[in-house]
């Protein structure tokens, strides 16, 4: 009996599981513009040219490009967890079988069910609110070294002044 409810109740909260499964494709988004580029750009230092992202503004700029949209979506799905647990809570509750029927069996699994999904959705927003807490610091850093990065690479490609002829 525990078995099948416990199967229903992870079925039944599958979006919430969804929306887990995309926070965590977009940490891998973020874990990629913060260190693991930085990381092979050390590694192919052989190839220095066109690691040098002063020289290739363009990718620079999508880089930083990457990394706001990533952790701005990282931290509306954050935060869009405890109203998915809200979310299931209601349907369950709407789903509670007639009380009149006597079933006792089907009012308890809708009740578990609906408390499971609000659980859900706090452990998850908690969870992800942490991640998100520790792993901010890095990414203002990576956002500061592309702006710098960018800037550099903007100054480098300026023409220079036109010199003032002497009479």
């Amino acid at each position: 009996m525990w078995k099948e409810r416990i199967r229903d109740n992870l079925i039944g909260d599958s979006y919430i599981f969804l929306f887990v499964f995309i926070n965590f494709a977009i940490l891998a988004v973020i874990y990629y513009c913060c260190v693991a580029e930085k990381r092979e750009k050390s590694r192919n230092k052989s190839d220095k040219e066109s690691y040098d992202l002063s020289k290739n503004i363009g990718w620079a700029k999508a880089m930083l490009k990457g990394l706001n949209i990533s952790y701005s979506v990282y931290s509306g799905i954050t935060s869009i967890f405890p109203l998915l647990g809200m979310f299931g809570t209601v349907k369950s509750l709407l789903d509670l079988p007639s009380l009149t029927t006597g079933d006792i069996t089907a009012v308890q699994g809708s009740f578990f069910t609906a408390l499971t999904s609000t659980a859900w959705g706090i452990i998850f927003a908690v969870g992800f609110k942490i991640i998100g807490s520790g792993i901010a610091p890095g990414i203002d850093d990576r956002r500061a070294e592309l702006e710098k990065e960018i800037q550099s690479g903007q100054a480098a490609n300026r023409p220079a002044p036109p010199a003032e002829e002497k009479r």
